[in-house]
């Protein structure tokens, strides 16, 4: 049985969220991706909702939460926090943590801060926020596997701050006028989304742009990346021993663009007892092969 409403969690901050599935079945939070993403009716196709309840819900600025966009009062900190005031509004002592790529972040994140609140971890697409997690995709460390890509994201920036390709997208789309905004959003977007799907081409790449409209996405995203994620260097690695002793799968895939999966094996090597699946997919939660595994994983989930 479907229940939704906002859960006011202050400075004006209002979170969407909605509960699916058996109550009395395994709690699972999703936690979607981003900064900047939002859920979506699809999330709920990967799980049995007579074997688990499922949370959903849009973090600060995203989705239907209110206010969309709102920068204020939107850290990692805040995030970390809302997962605790969810859970604890919905009478939630322990739940499975499903989490991809940004969401595996705040999983990770939140399991080391409230260590008893967690009974496992699936995480998909491993994003680990350091430096390195990111040169591949914000550094032009693409340009070796995807120079068109690259080469077109970077065709927008002056002669001038060619060596700065992130900063200067993140001025022009914090601080530039609307149209500024508007049309470095849509290039960044764009850039991502190609290397999201393994093999993706132009012409889907353009079909599934059409349905771009506006700035705020990309604007909450770039205002995380520019802060470094609120998160010191390499506070993952240097925090699992905080991390509980549960049962965590990590699915990730051998063409995962975005979030290489060596520092998916790097997260195994620091958590001995995870198991990790390499598949033959890229980095959307709906590539096929990525899919498949995930739903197999919850399957067997106990």
């Amino acid at each position: 049985m479907k229940k939704q409403g906002f859960l006011s969690v202050g400075n004006l901050h209002q979170l969407y969220y909605e509960t699916q599935g058996n109550k009395e079945g395994i709690p699972v939070l999703f936690l979607h991706g981003g900064p900047g993403g939002n859920t979506n009716p699809r999330d709920l196709d990967f799980f049995d909702l007579d074997k688990f309840f499922v949370i959903l819900f849009d973090q600060r600025g995203t989705g239907k939460s209110k206010p969309f966009g709102a920068l204020e009062h939107n850290t990692t900190q805040y995030l970390i926090e809302d997962c605790k005031q969810l859970l604890d509004f919905l009478h939630i002592e322990k739940a499975l943590l499903f989490g991809g790529s940004w969401g595996s972040t705040l999983s990770l994140l939140f399991s080391i801060a409230y260590p008893t609140y967690v009974s496992g971890m699936i995480l998909r697409g491993v994003f680990l926020a350091t430096k390195a997690s990111r040169a591949f995709c914000e550094q032009g460390l693409s340009k070796q596997e995807f120079p068109q890509k690259w080469e077109r994201l970077k065709s927008l920036v002056p002669e001038s701050h060619v060596n700065q390709v992130l900063e200067y997208y993140q001025d022009q789309i914090l601080k530039g006028d609307p149209d500024a905004q508007y049309i470095h959003a849509y290039e960044w977007e764009r850039y991502c989304l190609s290397l999201s799907i393994d093999g993706i081409t132009d012409e889907v790449v353009k079909s599934k742009m059409e349905s771009f409209n506006g700035a705020e996405k990309v604007r909450l995203l770039m205002y995380y990346t520019q802060h470094d994620f609120f998160i010191p260097e390499n506070h993952i690695l240097d925090n699992t021993q905080k991390i509980p002793a549960v049962p965590i799968s990590i699915v990730h895939g051998k063409n995962d663009w975005l979030c290489r999966p060596n520092f998916a094996e790097l997260l195994q090597e620091n958590l001995p007892s995870t198991t990790l699946h390499l598949v033959e997919g890229g980095h959307s939660a709906y590539d096929p092969a990525i899919s498949v595994k995930l739903k197999e994983v919850l399957n067997g989930w106990k």
